[in-house]
C-alpha cells in the first residue's frame, strides 16, 4: 500500500510531539526522513541534536547542533543549548563563546548569562562568573534561576553570606526551588550554621525526597554535629539513587572511618576512586583508613599521590604529619603541620592533629592552646572538647578534663568516645561503677566497637555467661574491620576475661594476639635501644659527671621513682604521696623533654635545665605548699646522670621485682603510648638486661646516689618498708602512708586498679601458671644478667 506524502510542517509538527511526549527515538527517525529529503534544515537539525542529547548521545547531539548554528537565522537558544552541552564536556572555552553568540542574537535571552556564568565558575574563572551573573539577575530579578546562579557565582569568591541572600531571594520567589533549598544548606554549613544548614537540607527532600545531593548535604550537617548514624544511612541512600555519585562514595568513607570501621571505610574510598581516579579528598580518606589498619605502605602511596595532585594543599600535610606521628616522628609532624598552617591557617584539623604531636612531645600548655585554637575557629565541633578533655585527663587536671567531657556531650549526646573518655576518666578515680556505667552508655551508641571493652573488662570480673563475654567473643571476628589497634584492644580484653573464667591457655592466646598486632603498630628497634643505653654510659661517664657537680639546682623537693614499668613504682609514689607535705605529681615527661627547650646538658645550662624542671613540677601542684612532688616515670632511670647533674640533691628510688613477674606484667598490659619493647616476649627480654646493665653501671658511678626497694619485700614488710621510704625523703612519718588504697587522686597509669586495693600479694610469682608459654622470655632473661635473679 502506497505512503501518503507529508509536508515539512507536518513532518516538523509530529516531531514536535514525539519530542513532547519524550518518545525521542521515534522523534529521531522522523527528523531523520526530514533531513534526508531537507539537507540542512535547521530546525530539524537542532531538534535532532536535542533528541539524542536527552537519548545520552551527547557527541551526537553536539554534531547536529553544530550544524544548526550555522544557519544565519539560529536562534539565540540554539546557541544557548549548544554551549549548555559543550559545557558538560568540560570544553568551557568554546561554551562560553556560544553564549557569547546567543547574547549577540538575543541579548534579552536570560537562559544565556545563567549558563554562561556557571561555564566561567567551572572554569574556575568566579569573577567573570559574577559578572555573568549578575547581568541575568538585572535583566530578569523575578527570576529564581538567575538568583540561583548569582548565589553560586558569588560562593566562590568567598562571600558566602550574600550567597545565603542570593539564595533566600531565589526562594522567596519560589518557594519549592528544591536547588535554592540545597545550596543553601550547604553554604549554611560552610558558614558553621550546622543546625539551620540541616533545617534547609531536610526541606529539599520533603519537596524530592530521592534528591542525592540533598541527602548527602543533609548527611554532612549531620555529622558534623556527631550524628553518625542518620548521617551513613543518608551518604548510603545517596550512593544507592546514584552509584556514580563519588563524594557520597567519599562522605561515606569519612563517616566510617569516624566509626572506626575502617575496612569498610578503604572499600568506600576505593568506590570513589573507581568513578574519579585523581579525587584528591578520597585518596585522603583512603590513606587515613589504610593507616588505621596498618597498612602504611599503601597509605604513604596514597598520600603521595595526593601531594602530586595538590602539592599546596593543607590536607596533605596533616595527612602526611599524621603518618610521620604514627612513627613517633614528632618533629617532623610538626614541620608538616606548620606547612599546612602557612597553607590554611584556619583548617580546625590542623590544630587538632597539631595538640597531639605538641602533648607527645610533653607541650601541654601550647597543646590545649591548638585544641582552643580549633574550637575557635569552629565553634561548633564537639572534637574540639573531647581532645581538650583527653589532654587534660593525661595531664591530671581532672576538673577540667570533666568540664570538656561534659561540654562535648552537651554538643553532641551520641558521642560516644565521649562516654568512653568519662569511663577511663572514672577508673582513675577508682570509681569502677560508675565507669562501667559510661562505658555501657558509649556501648549503646557504636555497640560493635571493639576498644570499649578493654574498658569493660577493668571495671569487673568476667563469668562464663557474661553478656558482655559473650559479645566479645562473638566481635572476635570481625574486629579487624575497626583497624589493628582496636582488634589488638579486644584480644588484651578477651585475655582478661578467660583469665577470669580459669582458662589460662586461652586468655595467653589472646594476651600473644593482641601482642603481636599491637606490634604491627610500632616503630621499634632493639639494636637502636641497645645502643642508645650504651650510648648513655660514655656520656656520663665518671670525668664528665665529676665535671658536672655543684652545677645544678639546689632543692630537696623532686623524688624519683624509677625502675621497669610494672615493678611497684606506682604503688610506692602512692605510699609517700599519702604524707600530707607529699604531692604526688604522676609520670612527668618533663625530665625527657628538657633537651628540646636547652639543648645537650653542658656544665652552663645545667642550673637553667634544673630550675626549669621544678617550675613546672611546682606548677602541677594545686595546692602550693608540697615540700615534696614525686615523679614516677619509670624510664627515668635511664636519666639518672641527667637527674644528679642538674638537680644534685633529689632523692631518687629504684623499683626492683622478679624479672619475669615484671616482664609478664609489662606484656599483659596494652599502653596508652610507649613501651614499644613490651609487645614481643624477645625483645621484652633482651629490653629487661639492657636495662640491667644500665642500672648496674649507675651503681659504679653513682653510688650511694639512690636507693633500691623490692616489690615483694614492701608488699611482704609492708610498715617496715614505709617508714624507710618516708625517712629517705627526709619527711616525719604520717600515718596516712599506711593506707596508701584509701589515698583520694586521679590515678593514669597501668596500675590505677590496684593501688585502690589494699596491700596485697597475689601479684608475687603470677608467672607461674603461663611458665610454658613464656618459654622464649625466660630464655631470652637468662642469657643476659637477669639469669642471676630468676628464681625458676
Amino acid at each position: 500500500m502506497e505512503q501518503k506524502a507529508i509536508s515539512l510542517e507536518e513532518a516538523s509538527t509530529l516531531a514536535v510531539q514525539h519530542m513532547k511526549r519524550k518518545n525521542y527515538r521515534v522523534a529521531e527517525m522522523v527528523l531523520q526522513d526530514i533531513l534526508s529529503s531537507v539537507p540542512g534544515h535547521g530546525d530539524s537539525l537542532y531538534l535532532l541534536g536535542l533528541a539524542r542529547y536527552y537519548m545520552g548521545n551527547l557527541d551526537g547531539a553536539i554534531e547536529q547542533i553544530e550544524k544548526a548554528v550555522e544557519d544565519e537565522e539560529a536562534y539565540a537558544e540554539w546557541w544557548c543549548n549548544y554551549g549548555i552541552m559543550l559545557t558538560e564536556c568540560a570544553r568551557y572555552d568554546e561554551a562560553i563563546k556560544a553564549f557569547d553568540k546567543a547574547i549577540a542574537t538575543d541579548a534579552d535571552y536570560c537562559e544565556s548569562y545563567w549558563n554562561q556564568s556557571h561555564a566561567y565558575w567551572l572554569a574556575g574563572e568566579y569573577e567573570k562568573a559574577e559578572k555573568t551573573a549578575r547581568k541575568g539577575v538585572d535583566l530578569k530579578p523575578d527570576s529564581a534561576e538567575a538568583w540561583l546562579n548569582m548565589g553560586t557565582a558569588v560562593v566562590r569568591l568567598g562571600r558566602l553570606e550574600e550567597a545565603v541572600e542570593c539564595w533566600e531571594k531565589a526562594l522567596e520567589i519560589q518557594p519549592d526551588f528544591v536547588f535554592a533549598w540545597n545550596n543553601l544548606g550547604n553554604v549554611l554549613r560552610e558558614l558553621g550554621r550546622l543546625e539551620e544548614a540541616a533545617d534547609k537540607c531536610r526541606k529539599a527532600l520533603e519537596i524530592q525526597p530521592d534528591y542525592p545531593q540533598a541527602q548527602n548535604n543533609l548527611a554532612n550537617a549531620l555529622m558534623d554535629l556527631g550524628d553518625l548514624q542518620e548521617s551513613e544511612q543518608l551518604y548510603r541512600q545517596a550512593v544507592t539513587g546514584k552509584p556514580d555519585y563519588a563524594q557520597a562514595h567519599n562522605n561515606l568513607a569519612i563517616n566510617l572511618i569516624k566509626q572506626c570501621r575502617f575496612a569498610e571505610a578503604i572499600q568506600q574510598a576505593r568506590v570513589a576512586l573507581s568513578y574519579q581516579k585523581d579525587y584528591f579528598e578520597a585518596l585522603l580518606s583512603l590513606s587515613t583508613a589504610c593507616r588505621a589498619v596498618g597498612q602504611l605502605e599503601e597509605a604513604e602511596k596514597a598520600v603521595h599521590r595526593a601531594t602530586l595532585i595538590n602539592p599546596e594543599s593543607a590536607e596533605v600535610r596533616i595527612d602526611l604529619a599524621d603518618l610521620l606521628y604514627m612513627q613517633d616522628r614528632y618533629g617532623d609532624a610538626e614541620i608538616e603541620l606548620e606547612r599546612a598552617r602557612r597553607l590554611a591557617p584556619d583548617t580546625p584539623r590542623l590544630y587538632l592533629k597539631l595538640a597531639d604531636v605538641l602533648q607527645r612531645g610533653n607541650k601541654v600548655e601550647e597543646a590545649l592552646q591548638a585544641v582552643d585554637k580549633a574550637a575557635q575557629l569552629n565553634p561548633e565541633m564537639p572534637e574540639a572538647f573531647l581532645k581538650k578533655g583527653m589532654i587534660c585527663h593525661i595531664s591530671n587536671r581532672i576538673e577540667e578534663a570533666k568540664e570538656n567531657f561534659d561540654k562535648t556531650l552537651e554538643m553532641n549526646p551520641k558521642a560516644a568516645g565521649a562516654f568512653l573518655a568519662m569511663a577511663e576518666l572514672s577508673l582513675s578515680l577508682g570509681e569502677k561503677e560508675q565507669a562501667y556505667d559510661y562505658v555501657c552508655r558509649a556501648q549503646e551508641l557504636a555497640p560493635d566497637l571493639p576498644a570499649l571493652f578493654l574498658t569493660i573488662s577493668k571495671t569487673k570480673k568476667f563469668t562464663e555467661d557474661d553478656e558482655d563475654f559473650q559479645k566479645m567473643v562473638k566481635l572476635e571476628q570481625s574486629a579487624r574491620n575497626f583497624g589493628i589497634d582496636q582488634a589488638s584492644a579486644l584480644n588484651f580484653a578477651l585475655f582478661s576475661a578467660y583469665e577470669d573464667i580459669g582458662d589460662g591457655d586461652k586468655a595467653f592466646e589472646h594476651l600473644q594476639k593482641g601482642n603481636q598486632l599491637k606490634r604491627q603498630l610500632i616503630p621499634y628497634d632493639p639494636a637502636q635501644q641497645e645502643a642508645s643505653f650504651k650510648a648513655l654510659q660514655e656520656v656520663y661517664s665518671s670525668e664528665n659527671l665529676k665535671a658536672m657537680e655543684g652545677k645544678g639546682f639546689e632543692t630537696e623537693l623532686p623524688v624519683f621513682i624509677v625502675g621497669m614499668p610494672r615493678s611497684g613504682t606506682t604503688l610506692t609514689e602512692q605510699i609517700i604521696s599519702s604524707h600530707a607535705d607529699v604531692f604526688g605529681a604522676g609520670e612527668l615527661m618533663e625530665i625527657g623533654t628538657l633537651d628540646m627547650e636547652f639543648g645537650f646538658l653542658s656544665a652552663e645550662n645545667a642550673l637553667r635545665q634544673g630550675q626549669r624542671y621544678i617550675e613546672q613540677v611546682k606548677a602541677r601542684d594545686p595546692s602550693g605548699k608540697a615540700k615534696r612532688i614525686t615523679d614516677k616515670m619509670p624510664g627515668n632511670f635511664s636519666h639518672l646522670g641527667k637527674i644528679v647533674s642538674i638537680l644534685p640533691q633529689a632523692k631518687i628510688i629504684h623499683t626492683r621485682r622478679n624479672p619475669i613477674d615484671t616482664c609478664l606484667s609489662c606484656y599483659k598490659q596494652n599502653f596508652a603510648m610507649g613501651q614499644y619493647w613490651s609487645y614481643d616476649l624477645e625483645e621484652l627480654a633482651r629490653y629487661y638486661n639492657n636495662y640491667l646493665e644500665l642500672m648496674a653501671y649507675w651503681r659504679e658511678v653513682l653510688p650511694e646516689r639512690f636507693i633500691e626497694i623490692d616489690y615483694e619485700e614492701t608488699v611482704s614488710e609492708f610498715e617496715p618498708q614505709a617508714r624507710a621510704l618516708i625517712d629517705y625523703i627526709g619527711l616525719p612519718w604520717d600515718d596516712a602512708c599506711l593506707a596508701p588504697h584509701k589515698q583520694k587522686r586521679a590515678v593514669l597509669t597501668a596500675s590505677k586498679q590496684q593501688v585502690t586495693k589494699p596491700i596485697y600479694t597475689s601479684s608475687v610469682k603470677s608467672w607461674k601458671k603461663y611458665e610454658k608459654q613464656l618459654a622464649p622470655l625466660i630464655e631470652g632473661l637468662a642469657s643476659g644478667p637477669a639469669k642471676d635473679l630468676l628464681d625458676l
